[in-house]
């Protein structure tokens, strides 16, 4: 599908990147699972060592609030955690400067059963594209009034290193 693109599948505590290899990581959907399940000390180190001065790194994740827990509760998913103020910490304590942060995802994923494991609403385009419809103009609000934290599903933090 993407001729133009390589794909490597690799253990984040051993990366076989040479040093100062990345201009952006991304840590999209795992971060809550390295902080937990892997060797954090491990990872922290390799992501110093494959990224440099100026490298971008990016974590966006699921943001642990009484949502999240309320649907994983009533779906019996358990599953690993690492919440914002944690992720803030691992930014700041890599080195990275935070240059932006944001809270998004208010009902789409639940209701999708994006990690709790129930799909909540049937498959239908019509209902879908409403859903998040509502939802953009339910997260500018959120913002807006300062609940974005508080209701947000996911946090997404950038960094740039130092």
């Amino acid at each position: 599908m993407f001729p133009g693109c390589s794909y490597a599948c690799e253990n984040a505590e051993n990366l076989t990147f040479e040093a100062g290899y990345f201009d952006t990581i991304i840590v999209r959907d795992s971060l809550h699972h390295l902080y937990q399940d892997a060797d954090f000390e491990k990872v922290k180190t390799e992501i110093l060592r494959v990224s440099h001065r100026g490298t971008v790194l990016i974590f966006f994740d699921p943001n642990v609030n009484f949502m999240l827990r309320t649907f994983r509760f009533l779906s019996a998913h358990k599953d690993a955690e690492c919440n914002f103020g944690t992720a803030r910490r691992i930014m700041s304590e890599l080195g990275f400067r935070e240059i932006h942060v944001s809270f998004n995802t208010l009902f789409s994923l639940p209701l999708s059963g994006g990690y709790v494991g129930i799909n909540f609403v049937p498959g239908s385009k019509i209902l879908w594209n409403s859903i998040l419809t509502a939802e953009r103009f339910f997260e500018k609000l959120a913002d807006t009034v300062g609940l974005s934290r508080w209701l947000g599903w996911r946090y997404l933090i950038v960094g740039v290193r130092e």
